[in-house]
């Protein structure tokens, strides 16, 4: 067997989701070979302790023991609810499901919380909003940095071309409809107050990058739903017409839009503006 087949073999087995053993049963992987249990010695050399196939199984034990443990790190807060053996069985079971596949550990958790909606675990809706709210800080974070429109320049728009201004969100910016008051739970969380899992109660959030550093601010539902139909590229006369619309949306809220955009400005939400002609 040539040396990256002897690799891509060995790879297979350490990371394979059922142990070892089930590793070095299986067919081989794509490109390589494959080294039966009884012929493991001839690749693996037993120690005066362990035999090759517990040698092995040392390093697959720390894989996914690294793996568990990136997942602690980035969702701090949903390991604390879960506590420690429900949340290490929710995370083998989604490193099983969903294993790393990219250079960077960062993105070990993408699929966190659509990985817990797909569970039998109780409360799950809770969880798995618990797990977007922890994932959109990481990824806010990570996000590329583009220069804000300021409050000046949002201003210096002609009021007769607001209908028609097309405003660009950064990148760095992630909106959520929660069932739950997720935000506010995290908050205690931070603040070690032991918060106790909440009833079902409508919130909604936006998360974003300011200066380097990583905000959370609660919306209501109109703001949410016109930050959301700015996010999507409406025009503003579009965007508040779709908003409108909505079941359950307060028009009468408008009247404070001009506070809105002052303030949505100053937090560095827009990062473009055109005017549609």
């Amino acid at each position: 067997m040539k040396l990256v087949e002897l690799e891509h073999w060995l790879q297979g087995v350490i990371t394979h989701p059922e142990g070892v053993r089930a590793g070095l049963a299986s067919a081989p992987v794509e490109g390589g070979g494959r080294v039966p249990e009884p012929e493991l010695e001839r690749v693996v050399k037993p120690s005066e302790q362990l035999s090759a196939v517990e040698r092995v199984e040392l390093y697959s034990d720390m894989y996914f023991v690294r793996l568990i443990d990136c997942l602690r790190e980035d969702f701090p807060c949903l390991a604390w609810t879960l506590g420690g053996e429900r949340f290490e069985k929710l995370a083998r079971g989604y490193v099983t499901a969903c294993p790393s596949t990219h250079f960077s550990l960062n993105q070990l958790g993408a699929k966190l919380a659509s990985h817990v909606a797909s569970t039998n675990v109780k409360k799950k809706v809770f969880y798995g909003e618990l797990a977007a709210l922890e994932r959109a800080v990481q990824e806010v974070f990570d996000e590329h940095a583009s220069a804000p429109v300021g409050r000046v320049e949002l201003e210096a728009v002609p009021q007769g071309d607001w209908p028609a201004l097309r405003l660009v969100t950064t990148p760095a910016l992630r909106l959520f409809a929660f069932r739950h008051p997720i935000n506010r739970f995290y908050q205690a969380f931070k603040d070690d107050r032991r918060p106790k899992a909440p009833s079902e109660a409508p919130t909604w959030c936006a998360v974003y990058r300011k200066e380097y550093q990583v905000w959370r601010a609660n919306l209501s539902r109109e703001q949410h739903a016109l930050l959301g139909q700015l996010m999507r590229g409406a025009t503003l006369e579009r965007a508040l017409e779709a908003c409108v619309a909505e079941p359950g949306f307060d028009a009468s809220r408008l009247t404070s839009l001009g506070d809105w955009f002052r303030e949505w400005a100053s937090e560095g939400l827009f990062v473009g503006l055109t005017v549609e002609r």
